[in-house]
């Protein structure tokens, strides 16, 4: 597995997890300066969350972008500020890039399960809200394009994310959004309505 992991990373036609990986762990390391030239001890379990992740987008099947748009990517780094208003803040701008951010879509589920409050301005209004509400509302901008991500964590084959109840309301939100459909909490049948998308695309 050791060995896989290294031929994929010094492989010369960069895959588009590579590209995201590389870029995350260099800004991480230039923030933090925790890794040092000839580093050998474990890397930090952010840094492999944050690769976890990349994989995840990476994997999911054949992706419009090679890469994170900029502004996309901006935002993106933005969901992992420590403060809950930038959280909340880069999902709501996300979702105003529609389906523009669909890879952003894994970042966005891993918020999901975030229901950290803040007080939030758009347009002028002051609203609370939490990151993990946004990210839902997000989701559903995004469209269709995001059911092929969110379809892993339903059927229970997502490495590291399952659905817990904060997590579940916000699925609920999401997907009432963006099908117009009123199937409540039973998690099956919205399971069953992603298949026939995703079927039916």
């Amino acid at each position: 597995m050791k060995r896989i992991f290294i031929t994929f990373l010094n492989h010369r036609n960069y895959s588009n997890s590579y590209g995201l990986i590389r870029d995350y762990i260099r800004e991480y390391c230039q923030k933090f300066k925790i890794l040092g030239r000839g580093f050998r001890g474990k890397i930090p379990l952010s840094i492999l969350f944050i690769i976890s992740l990349c994989l995840f987008a990476d994997d999911i099947g054949d992706i419009e972008y090679p890469y994170l748009p900029s502004d996309v990517k901006l935002l993106v780094d933005k969901t992992f500020s420590v403060y809950a208003k930038e959280r909340v803040e880069a999902a709501y701008k996300l979702g105003k890039l529609g389906d523009k951010a669909e890879k952003a879509s894994p970042f966005l589920i891993r918020m999901l399960n975030d229901n950290s409050p803040a007080f939030c301005r758009y347009n002028g209004y002051g609203v609370w809200s939490t990151p993990g509400k946004e990210a839902a509302k997000a989701l559903a901008k995004i469209g269709k394009p995001s059911l092929r991500y969110i379809i892993l964590v339903l059927e229970n084959k997502h490495p590291y994310i399952s659905v817990k109840p904060d997590m579940e309301r916000n699925i609920i939100i999401y997907l009432t959004e963006l099908s117009g459909e009123n199937f409540g909490d039973d998690l099956f049948k919205w399971l069953n309505w992603i298949k026939s998308q995703l079927s039916s695309s």
